[in-house]
């Protein structure tokens, strides 16, 4: 009576993935394409987690999710244990700001207000920490305010002074 011989067991050697990085804008989704190879294992079975789900979320088949600004280590992993890892980082698009007095000085209009506008809108997904402005010189003062911020003079230069104002979320800045 002839036996059906055992199938043979095809273990992962590794995993292709076509990115290393990921630039997403918060709240888009994207899909990470992962290959178990060799391409003839027996168990493709992949999983994957997020290092800072918070951040950027991942689901059973590689879909991925910018939820706030910051960044996160996608990990898929086969059965076996190999694992490829993707760096994601989530950003806002676009930021703006709009300056109601472009010059102030010491001896006329001594403040002006600067108010951003970040584009998606995610000012409810912000903390102060993320936010950050600066001056390109110390004759300016900044009394920040998330998106509304007001510029003053706080010293007196003997001369006609230019500063800038940056402001940085995440890894996105305007000035």
């Amino acid at each position: 009576v002839p036996t059906n011989p055992e199938p043979e067991v095809v273990l992962p050697t590794g995993i292709q993935l076509k990115v290393s990085t990921v630039n997403m804008i918060i709240f888009d989704s994207h899909k990470l394409n992962a290959t178990v190879l060799p391409t003839f294992a027996t168990n493709k079975t992949l999983t994957w987690s997020s290092s800072n789900p918070d951040i950027v979320s991942v689901d059973s088949n590689g879909n991925i999710k910018a939820k706030k600004i910051g960044s996160a280590i996608i990990t898929v992993k086969t059965s076996n244990g190999i694992q490829k890892q993707v760096m994601v980082y989530s950003d806002v698009s676009s930021i703006k700001l709009n300056i109601s007095n472009a010059t102030i000085s010491q001896y006329g209009i001594s403040e002006t207000k600067i108010t951003a506008t970040v584009t998606p809108n995610i000012d409810y997904n912000l903390n102060s920490s993320m936010i950050n402005y600066s001056t390109s010189n110390n004759y300016i003062g900044l009394d920040k305010n998330n998106f509304k911020t007001v510029a003053y003079v706080k010293n007196s230069p003997s001369s006609y002074s230019r500063t800038d104002v940056t402001l940085k979320i995440g890894r996105k800045k305007a000035t």
